[in-house]
């Protein structure tokens, strides 16, 4: 086929394409929005470890010393991302 052919052809399925990406960027807009309202945002252990850098054996030492506030609940360890967001501000040295 020529190039002729070709682009005639193709260009509705270019078009579609970009008109599906158009779509997918709103809806990650949208979902974006939504989980920022999740109040409030609760992580379990590997998922501060994930978030903190460092291995959960870690995050198990911390809660265990008082050092990371986190929250109790039915022998199941959680942190409120705001309050470990506010526990890394409050470590922060500033010259």
């Amino acid at each position: 086929m020529s190039d002729t052919r070709i682009n005639p052809i193709i260009a509705p399925v270019i078009d579609k394409l970009a008109e599906m990406e158009c779509r997918f960027h709103d809806l990650q807009e949208q979902i974006s929005s939504l989980e920022a309202l999740r109040i409030p945002q609760l992580m379990n252990t590997k998922e501060v470890a994930n978030y903190l850098g460092l291995s959960r054996q870690t995050i198990f030492n911390k809660v265990s010393l008082g050092e990371i506030p986190y929250l109790k609940k039915g022998g199941r360890v959680y942190f409120r991302k705001e309050a470990i967001d506010q526990w890394l501000q409050e470590g922060e040295y500033r010259p």
